[in-house]
């Protein structure tokens, strides 16, 4: 995962003054304010072409992990330091200081994938698993095992918060996340529901029918198709929303940007499902297409009330992503 442009390409834009209001995702200090689309457009795809050849050369297309297999598991190797025991004073009597030492553990997913749909049902994507969730899982696990000063989620909010996925496909992130979150509901289109249950059943036996407080036992799944709320009346939007509890505090979009023509009904679910001075929504996406991506950002951008920022620093690890968050400010505060 990674910040897609270094700091001093960013020299005309404005530094981020504030952090996001009431959540548990925390804008680091060297992150900035989007107030361009094009000029953060540009500066992402150009820090992409200035990769040596042999990493552009892994743009991976849709970024599928494995399209062939019935079943994939993943195996997370988390690396870390901890301290040392401590010693009394006396055996530390003529003894350094011990270094920090090293140690890695390890977390195991097995996803259930639909290959077949892939294949025969027209559009969907969300059969199968993509790396960017992946990547993204595993930067959330290292992050909670061994935590920074520079992390993205403060875990003692985090643990407080209502999360929502648009887009979830299998279902991996709520796998992941529900041990860290108060409720995890993971939403994707109707044919997509029931391979989303079938791996939180595989990951939880017994779910949904499993005490409250028990592993997997906050997370709820739910249809939720972009275009169908776009479209429906005032009424049908509440009938569709009927099982998503109110407010979300977290809004998570992880690699939905590849078609043009899903860019306005993901916009606008983006902005319905936001309540003003609360809800923040992350943005993650692998660098396809610029047009479609600059398509995206631009009409983010033109929604009122809405501060967006680039994730910057260090944060993150590789140049073929780029992490935007962002707020809607209340029509009083704008």
């Amino acid at each position: 995962m990674g910040d897609s442009v270094s700091d001093d390409q960013y020299e005309s834009c404005v530094p981020v003054t504030s952090f996001l209001t009431n959540g548990p995702i925390l804008v680091p200090e060297d992150s900035v304010s989007i107030h361009d689309a094009d000029e953060e457009i540009f500066l992402i795809y150009t820090a992409l072409q200035g990769l040596p050849s042999q990493d552009q050369a892994n743009l991976r297309g849709l970024g599928f992990l494995d399209s062939k297999r019935d079943v994939v598991e993943l195996r997370f190797n988390l690396t870390g330091l901890v301290a040392q025991p401590s010693v009394s004073a006396a055996s530390r009597k003529g003894k350094k200081k011990q270094a920090p030492r090293e140690i890695t553990q390890s977390v195991e997913y097995q996803l259930l994938q639909d290959k077949t749909a892939l294949r025969s049902r027209k559009g969907d994507t969300g059969s199968v698993v993509w790396k960017a969730s992946i990547d993204f899982g595993r930067f959330v696990l290292q992050e909670h095992k061994f935590p920074s000063a520079r992390s993205l989620f403060d875990s003692g909010k985090l643990k407080h918060c209502h999360v929502l996925e648009l887009g979830a496909g299998t279902g991996l992130l709520s796998l992941i996340f529900s041990p860290l979150v108060q409720r995890y509901t993971v939403t994707d289109t109707a044919d997509l529901v029931g391979l989303i249950q079938k791996n939180v059943k595989h990951s939880y036996p017994g779910w949904p029918n499993i005490s409250e407080g028990s592993p997997g036992a906050n997370i709820a799944v739910e249809s939720l198709d972009w275009i169908e709320l776009q479209t429906c009346s005032h009424a049908g939007r509440k009938r569709l929303l009927t099982n998503i509890p109110a407010p979300i505090d977290v809004l998570l979009v992880v690699d939905c940007i590849y078609h043009p023509n899903l860019v306005p009904p993901l916009l606008a679910a983006i902005d319905h499902l936001s309540t003003p001075d609360h809800t923040q929504v992350l943005v993650l996406s692998e660098l396809r297409s610029e047009e479609v991506l600059r398509e995206f950002l631009e009409g983010w951008m033109n929604i009122t009330g809405w501060n967006i920022w680039h994730i910057g620093g260090d944060l993150l690890q590789d140049q073929h992503y780029v992490l935007w968050v962002g707020q809607k400010q209340s029509p009083s505060d704008s």
